[in-house]
């Protein structure tokens, strides 16, 4: 009788411990796929809000691009970027990619400022084809093609 009864306590401490087990992993995979879940909204949220800077970036500069001297603005902001772009790529490789009149810093903004207009020019052009009639299309002007040098060390 008292084996019976051990046996039964055994048992009993078996079948609590199992489902102790089961249980803990029932409450893990539970405990990752909650994780899962939040780290996946985070993410979302992180990505609408960059989004939403974004649009609100480019509606504020497009309000700003269409105030008195505007355009005048963005083409020396062109410009400036033009010749740091030259002069981060001077630095950074032993391959760079110069305009032809490389020599003529202002030529070099010259150029820059010849390409924004280009495309500035050919976007009104298009806008204003588009209304009067929808089948003529206009294309930019290409600018002269860079010349390619290889440094060597």
């Amino acid at each position: 009788m008292d084996m019976q009864a051990e046996a039964e306590r055994r048992k009993r401490a078996m079948i609590l411990d199992s489902q102790g087990e089961r249980e803990s992993a029932v409450n893990k995979a539970e405990g990752l796929k909650s994780a899962a879940i939040l780290k996946a909204e985070g993410e979302a949220a992180t990505i609408l809000a960059k989004a939403q800077a974004t649009a609100k970036g480019i509606k504020l500069l497009a309000h700003s691009i269409a105030e008195p001297n505007g355009k005048e603005a963005v083409s020396l902001r062109v410009a400036e970027q033009y010749v740091t772009a030259f002069g981060e790529i001077a630095q950074k490789g032993n391959t760079i990619l110069l305009p032809a009149n490389a020599s003529d810093p202002s030529a070099m903004v010259a150029q820059a400022l010849g390409i924004f207009q280009s495309l500035s020019n050919t976007r009104s052009a298009e806008a204003h084809a588009e209304v009067e009639n929808p089948r003529i299309s206009t294309t930019p002007s290409e600018p002269a093609p860079p010349v390619e040098f290889h440094l060597k060390n």
